[in-house]
C-alpha cells in the first residue's frame, strides 16, 4: 500500500479548504492533534485515479482516532461520509462523540468526507486512513 500524508488546512491552520485526493493516505481534522477550530467546514474529495480503476474498485476509510463534540443527533460538530462525489448521494454515515466509527467502504471509486464544527466547544478531532481496495471487508 502506498501511504501519503495530507494536511487538511490552508496556510492558516484553522482555515479549511477542499482537498482533492487521488492517492491513499491519511486525513486529519484541522489543527490535529490539537483541538480543531470553531466554525470549520472541511471537505475531502477522494477518488481512485482512472489509471488505477482496473486495479482497485473501492475506497476504505478507517478511523485511527476520533474525538468530536457529542450530541445525540450530531447537530453541533460532525463528520459525514458520502458514497460518491457530491453530498446529494448516499450518506454512509454521520458521526460525533468519542466512539471510533467502523471502517467505511464506498460502492465505487468515489467518496466525500465532510467535517463541520459549530461556534463553541472544540475537541481533538480525528485521524483516518484512506486505502484503495478490491474487497468490502
Amino acid at each position: 500500500m502506498r501511504v501519503f500524508f495530507f494536511s487538511s488546512f490552508a496556510e492558516n491552520e484553522d482555515d479549511c479548504e477542499t482537498q482533492a485526493m487521488q492517492e491513499e493516505g491519511s486525513i486529519f481534522s484541522p489543527s490535529y492533534p490539537k483541538n480543531y477550530p470553531d466554525d470549520a467546514v472541511c471537505r475531502w474529495i477522494i477518488q481512485i485515479p482512472s489509471e488505477d480503476l482496473g486495479k482497485w474498485q473501492y475506497i476504505k476509510l478507517t478511523f485511527v482516532e476520533f474525538h468530536l463534540e457529542y450530541e445525540p443527533s450530531c447537530f453541533f460538530d460532525k463528520l459525514t461520509v458520502y458514497d460518491s462525489l457530491n453530498e446529494n448521494n448516499t450518506m454512509l454515515g454521520t458521526f460525533c462523540g468519542d466512539n471510533i466509527p467502523p471502517p467505511l467502504f464506498s460502492s465505487g471509486e468515489k467518496m466525500v468526507v465532510k467535517f463541520t464544527s459549530d461556534y463553541s466547544m472544540t475537541f481533538k478531532g480525528f485521524n483516518a486512513t484512506i486505502e484503495f481496495t478490491n474487497t468490502l471487508g
